[in-house]
């Protein structure tokens, strides 16, 4: 299948997410310019455009006659608040999204993710044994019950609500359901049309969902589809839904009730054949109790909810996780998957992943490239999870660098610290003994002040290799 092409104007820009666009897609280039964008938009080939509008509203006349042509380009626009006008009608000429110039790096990749995956057409098959395997992996009973939840939702095609903390999985899991109704009902055609709710424009998302209209001498004719009609057949996945502004919502309770949607400003009934799943990791209740989100919508989207756990909460799944990343990361590089030392389990089982999986899947793969040797030691792992190093590193004593990793903790949300960092300094102190007496475990004790059936348990428990050499006694 052929990349989509991705084109990015302006300097400023390039430097923002020239790392990140490389990751959707191997056909980036960028120009310093519309004028010079325009030009090499001539060869006729579809590509998606991303960047700032032009001082000059003069360019805007030429993007709208390239944006009439057959083969146009997908364009994603950035306004200052003075152009929110000109880039509200290009919009409404077939721009694909336009956005506040200052919005994040983070909103700006997950469009273009969006407009990469509108050019690329649908496989026939867009199930493969590794996107099944890895969505749920482990072996808990939150996995379990997760597991269950699948099986008998994939059955039936009714709303579903997906809670959960960032990072748990929600899109993962909205996919696994799309993709495992679509084995269990030939009626399931359609594909699985995903819209992050909070990286759209409030002004644009009742266009975006249900698509747009214009009237002209009497006529009605479509200008955009909306995401309801390209997921017909299939699913459509609202990830934060408490975003939604209240009159999208009620118009997406009125689609849940009786099926139909009007576009923006048509007048002709358009039938939605979609199942709606969405996400959120906001209380509704609470945005219900303070009028901030509609309770008709709110009722038929929990009729069936899905609780996604936190890492945390599933500590015992946590290798099985890491080692299935460092294999998916070997399996894309084409190179030796990375084994993980004995002493680095223990330390991601203590430690209290506020990104959840998601953070634990980015470890692994910076891991995996950063890390030359083929086994990754406890040292490699970042300093957050590691308060000796940190002690190590950045304090001039032991209680100075333990006070900065507490603080540092505390800022990021972290819990338990004392589970987290009795452990640790248990490990160091016994360590510690150990290289001093020579492997004399009695000795050891007696240094720690243990017994040594003590010292025995504890180097079980903290995973320290026992050598068995002692003194003979």
């Amino acid at each position: 299948m052929t990349e989509p092409r991705l084109i990015l104007v302006g300097s400023e820009l390039e430097a923002r997410l020239l790392a990140g666009c490389k990751a959707l897609t191997r056909d980036v280039h960028s120009y310093r310019n519309w004028t010079e964008c325009l030009a090499a938009l001539n060869d006729g080939v579809p590509a998606v455009v991303i960047g700032a509008l032009a001082a000059d509203s003069s360019v805007d006349k030429l993007l709208l006659q390239r944006l009439r042509q057959n083969v146009a380009p997908t364009v994603i626009l950035l306004a200052s608040d003075e152009q929110m006008d000109r880039a509200l009608l290009l919009f409404q000429q077939g721009a694909f999204e336009y956005l506040p110039l200052g919005s994040e790096t983070e909103s700006l990749l997950a469009v273009l993710q969006q407009a990469l995956r509108r050019k690329q057409p649908m496989p026939a098959n867009p199930i493969t044994e590794r996107e099944m395997s890895g969505v749920l992996i482990g072996d808990s009973a939150a996995v379990y019950e997760l597991q269950r939840a699948l099986q008998q939702l994939s059955k039936v095609n009714v709303p579903v609500l997906i809670r959960g903390d960032q990072g748990t999985g929600k899109r993962l899991f909205a996919r696994e359901l799309h993709e495992r109704r679509m084995l269990e009902s030939s009626a399931v055609k359609g594909p699985l049309v995903s819209v992050n709710v909070s990286a759209i424009a409030r002004t644009a998302i009742d266009v975006e969902l249900f698509g747009l209209e214009r009237t002209v001498q009497g006529q009605s004719q479509l200008v955009r589809a909306g995401r309801i009609e390209e997921a017909n057949g299939g699913t459509l996945f609202l990830d934060e839904v408490a975003d939604l502004p209240l009159d999208a919502q009620i118009r997406l309770a009125q689609l849940l009730a009786d099926g139909h949607y009007h576009r923006v400003g048509g007048y002709g009934v358009c039938e939605a054949n979609v199942r709606i799943i969405a996400a959120t990791r906001h209380s509704l209740e609470t945005l219900v109790r303070n009028g901030q989100f509609q309770p008709d919508l709110y009722h038929r989207l929990t009729v069936v909810q899905v609780h996604l756990p936190r890492l945390q909460d599933r500590r015992e799944d946590i290798p099985a996780l890491a080692n299935y990343f460092l294999t998916q990361v070997a399996n894309e590089m084409g190179v030796a998957r990375k084994q993980l030392a004995p002493a680095v389990l223990p330390i991601l089982q203590q430690y209290d992943w506020p990104g959840n999986v998601r953070q634990l899947e980015n470890l692994c793969r910076r891991l995996a490239v950063m890390v030359p040797e083929d086994v990754i030691a406890p040292e490699q792992l970042p300093l957050e999870m590691r308060p000796e190093l940190l002690i190590a590193n950045e304090a001039r004593s032991w209680e100075e660098g333990l006070r900065s990793w507490a603080e540092q903790a505390l800022a990021a949300g972290h819990k338990d610290l004392l589970d987290f960092a009795q452990p640790v300094l248990e490990r160091i102190l016994l360590q510690a003994a150990l290289k001093h007496t020579g492997g004399l475990k009695q000795e050891a004790a007696l240094l720690l002040g243990w017994g040594r059936n003590t010292l025995t348990r504890k180097l079980r428990e903290l995973s320290i290799e026992d050598s068995d050499d002692d003194e003979a006694a």
